[in-house]
């Protein structure tokens, strides 16, 4: 049955992107990609299981053909450089592609030099959680990334982070992410990540929380910029909400603004 639609999606690709390309079938992946290959035009849900690691290697474009999602129960080893990044994105903005879902991941992933955009979570929870990057029950190593231009219907629009996932984000950017509901730019729920050395900009919310909204977590959050994010009701730069004990310091929260309070 796979190969059956292997070959459909194939035949797609090719239609949609020309033969001059790597065509990603829907299904399980791992193994290495290099920029050689470029570009990754992937064809439907993929999916790194449990036992298996995917290597994604500097200048690599991945580049989703639909609103398809990544899904990562193994390892996610994307290293890219400081001038030769890697990126993750949707051959038609407007409708997006699904974004990086890591669900129970084996510890840790890493994503470095790694840009995330153009992802837009909607349908039912938790698909409409997180528009560039979920990750529920899993500790990936985030450095030096971009995460930008993502969207969700419901919560999250750059990044999730629930169900006692405590990932290390560190030099990251998360920027002009939106949401039609609450928390334009990160939300921690249940976990304790560590964030250093980001900023968190130009987020947007329709409801609550432009910016990062804390929610029975205890972040650490140290040499951080949080600026210039807006939320149409409360709480446009932070909010620390719940049974909640985060540890913030040297950080900047300036410029953000709210329709009411915060």
């Amino acid at each position: 049955m796979r190969s059956i639609t292997c070959i459909i999606a194939l035949s797609l690709c090719m239609f949609i992107t020309g033969a001059n390309a790597t065509t990603i079938c829907p299904g399980p992946v791992s193994g290495h990609w290099y920029a050689s290959g470029n570009p990754y035009n992937v064809c439907g849900e993929i999916t790194v299981p449990s036992d298996s690691t995917l290597h994604i290697h500097e200048g690599v474009e991945v580049i989703f053909q639909g609103h398809f999602k990544l899904v990562v129960n193994g390892y996610l080893e994307a290293i890219g450089t400081e001038t030769d990044s890697i990126m993750f994105t949707a051959a038609n903005p407007n409708s997006g592609w699904h974004g990086i879902r890591f669900f129970n991941a084996q510890d840790s992933s890493h994503l470095s030099y790694c840009v995330t955009q153009h992802g837009r979570a909607y349908g039912n929870q938790p698909d409409c959680w997180g528009g560039g990057i979920y990750c529920a029950g899993s500790n990936p190593v985030l450095t030096h990334c971009t995460i930008r231009s993502n969207w969700a219907e419901e919560y999250d629009g750059g990044m999730s982070i629930y169900y006692y996932s405590n990932p290390v984000i560190s030099h990251c950017s998360i920027a002009e992410n939106s949401t039609d509901g609450s928390g334009g730019g990160v939300v921690c729920y249940q976990s304790n990540p560590i964030i250093s050395y980001c900023t968190i900009s130009g987020n947007s919310a329709e409801e609550s929380n432009g910016g990062l909204w804390c929610l029975e977590a205890s972040p650490t959050i140290s040499h951080s910029i949080i600026t210039g994010n807006s939320a149409g009701l409360n709480s446009g730069g932070l909010e620390i909400q719940g049974v909640s004990n985060p540890t913030i310091s040297h950080c900047i929260i300036d410029g953000n603004s709210a329709g009411s309070e915060g």
